[in-house]
């Protein structure tokens, strides 16, 4: 009797088995391709962002250059500072050499201290 009943619980259990593997692995590929997914579009998302970014830091050093160098606005130390930490950051977005360019203009102002 006992060989009967283990028997029937093989019958009953091998599909119900066979449905959770299944089961969990169509959810497991579900959850790659939703990965995937989220990925490609975070990419994109930042992709546009970094994108805006050195868009607007151009456009800091370009008014630097136009404030510093065509109109010869006095150069201070705090200003240099923070135009340096744009041209850095700059370049580390993919920044071109007109970018160096301009800074390299703006760097040879002569400083001026405030009190």
């Amino acid at each position: 009797m006992e060989a009967w009943f283990l028997a029937a619980a093989g019958w009953l259990l091998a599909p119900v088995c066979s449905g959770l593997i299944v089961g969990f692995a169509n959810k497991a590929k579900q959850n790659k391709e939703l990965h995937i997914r989220l990925e490609r579009d975070k990419s994109a998302h930042d992709q546009l962002v970094d994108k805006g970014m050195k868009v607007l830091l151009r456009r800091e050093l370009v008014d630097a250059y136009r404030d510093h160098v065509t109109n010869s606005l006095p150069l201070t130390v705090e200003r240099f500072h923070e135009i340096t930490e744009v041209h850095a950051t700059y370049n580390g977005f993919g920044g071109n050499g007109t970018g160096d360019a301009i800074y390299d203009a703006i760097a040879e102002k002569q400083i001026h201290i405030v009190k």
